[in-house]
C-alpha cells in the first residue's frame, strides 16, 4: 500500500480536546481479534485495544442512520437537534469530516488508500489548533470487496487439506449474492467468510500505516483516538448475506468501540456496560468542551477510568429494509427481536428471544421457555418506540 509517505505532521503538546474518530461500516465484530476471533489477522486493532479501553457491549441503535452525530434516537425524538458539527463549531471546536465512501479506485490508489492520505492531510492542517475533532469515515466493508490476493490468499489457502495433493485452495468470492445463502453449501460459506476476512485484514493494514505515520511524527500520543462502527454485516449466520432482511442479530448490531487516550491512559480496561452510537455524540461533545442540548445518549467518559459501571439498562435497535421492519431490545442477560412489518406473501418470521451471553451468535430461539419475560420486554420496546 503506497500511502502516507513523505507527509510530515507538526509536533504538538498533549491536548485532550484533540480527537480522531475512525468510523467503519459493515464491520463484523466477530472478525476482530480483540473481540475474540482467533484466526483472522488484525494486529493494528488488537494493539489499539491493548493500549486503550474496549467497550464490549456496544450495539447499533438505528441501522442505516447516523445517530452518533445527533445523540438522538430517530423514533423517540420529536425533532432532531443540531448535528454534531454545528454543536462543536458553536463551542469553538473545529470539525473536519473525511469521507471514504463513494470513492473509486484509481490507477494509483484504492479507496482506502485515498481515504487515509486525505486523513493525514486533514490532521496536518488541524494539529496546530487548540480544539478539534477529525471524523474519518473509512470505506464501508459491504460487498463487493476489492482486495488483492495478498490479503485473501492466507485464508483461502489454509482451507485446503495439505495431506491430499489434489486439493486446491478456494477461490475468493468478492461479489456474493445479497440474499439467502444455502446453509448446506459449506464451501460457499467458507469462501464468503475467508474473502471477508481478507477485507478486514486489508483495512487493519491500512490503519496500521496511518497510526505508524502518526507515531513517527509524534502525533499519536497527543490525541484521543476512537475506533468504532455503525453496524455489522450478515455473512450467512442466519441464512442470509447482506441487507436483504432487517434481522437485528448480533452480527449486524454488535459493533466495536475502542478508545485510546493520550499516552495510553487506562490501557487494557474493558467496559461491559451497554452503550450505543447515541452515546458517542454525548461523549464527543463533553470531550471537546461543548454543552450538549437534551440528548438520548449519555457520555461514557467516566467509564474510561472506571468511575461508572452502568450507562443504560437496555439497548434498542431498529432497521427497515424494502418493506420489512424489525425492532430489538437487549439487556446484558437476553435479547428480544420483534418483527414489525413483513410482506404477507412471504414466510413470516416469528418473535425471537435469546439468552445472553451464552448464546453469543443467537442460534437458539428459546422464547417458548421465557414467554412472560419476552412479553414484558416487548411491551417495554413498543412503549419506547411509540412515544
Amino acid at each position: 500500500m503506497a500511502i502516507l509517505y513523505g507527509i510530515a505532521l507538526a509536533d504538538t503538546k498533549i491536548n485532550l480536546m484533540k480527537v480522531i474518530v475512525l468510523h467503519a461500516s459493515a464491520l463484523h465484530l466477530g472478525f476482530l481479534g480483540c473481540y475474540g476471533n482467533s484466526w483472522i489477522s488484525t494486529p493494528t486493532l488488537d494493539r489499539l485495544a491493548s493500549e486503550g479501553v474496549v467497550f464490549d457491549q456496544h450495539f447499533a441503535d438505528d441501522v442505516g442512520h447516523r445517530t452518533c452525530w445527533t445523540g438522538q434516537y430517530r423514533r423517540t425524538s420529536s425533532a432532531a437537534g443540531p448535528p454534531l458539527a454545528d454543536l462543536l463549531h458553536a463551542a469553538g471546536c473545529r470539525f473536519v469530516h473525511v469521507d471514504g465512501n463513494g470513492l473509486k479506485a484509481s490507477d494509483d490508489a484504492t479507496p482506502l488508500e485515498q481515504t487515509l492520505d486525505a486523513a493525514v492531510s486533514a490532521i496536518e492542517e488541524l494539529i496546530d489548533h487548540a480544539r478539534w475533532l477529525c471524523w474519518i469515515d473509512l470505506p464501508a466493508l459491504q460487498p463487493p470487496w476489492q482486495v488483492s490476493h495478498e490479503f485473501t490468499d492466507p485464508y483461502l489457502a489454509s482451507e485446503s487439506d495439505e495431506d491430499e495433493e489434489d486439493d486446491e485452495p478456494f477461490d475468493p468470492w468478492p461479489n456474493p449474492h445479497i440474499g439467502p445463502l444455502d446453509a448446506d453449501d459449506l464451501v460457499l460459506w467458507e469462501r464468503l467468510r475467508c474473502t471477508y476476512a481478507g477485507a478486514v485484514t486489508y483495512l487493519d493494514a491500512g490503519l496500521g500505516l496511518l497510526l505508524e505515520e502518526m507515531k513517527q511524527q509524534k502525533v499519536l500520543d497527543d490525541v484521543t483516538l476512537i475506533f468504532t462502527a455503525d453496524r455489522g454485516l450478515a455473512l450467512g449466520e442466519h441464512g442470509i448475506v447482506g441487507d436483504c432482511r432487517p434481522w437485528l442479530h448480533d452480527e449486524v448490531v454488535h459493533v466495536p468501540l475502542i478508545v485510546r487516550q493520550p499516552g495510553g491512559t487506562n490501557a487494557g480496561r474493558r467496559v461491559f456496560a451497554l452503550t450505543q452510537p447515541v452515546d458517542v455524540a454525548a461523549s464527543l461533545l463533553e470531550m471537546c468542551g461543548a454543552t450538549p442540548p437534551p440528548l438520548d445518549g449519555r457520555s461514557w467518559l467516566p467509564m474510561l477510568a472506571g468511575n461508572e459501571d452502568t450507562l443504560r439498562q437496555h439497548c434498542i435497535s431498529t432497521w427497515s429494509v424494502a418493506g420489512w421492519e424489525e425492532w430489538a431490545l437487549r439487556t446484558t442477560d437476553c435479547a428480544l427481536l420483534l418483527p414489525i412489518k413483513q410482506p404477507r406473501d412471504l414466510p413470516q418470521r416469528q418473535v425471537q428471544f435469546y439468552l445472553k451471553p451464552e448464546d453469543r451468535w443467537e442460534a437458539n430461539n428459546v422464547i417458548q421457555h421465557h414467554l412472560d419475560l419476552a412479553e414484558q420486554m416487548e411491551a417495554t420496546l413498543r412503549g419506547l418506540l411509540r412515544t
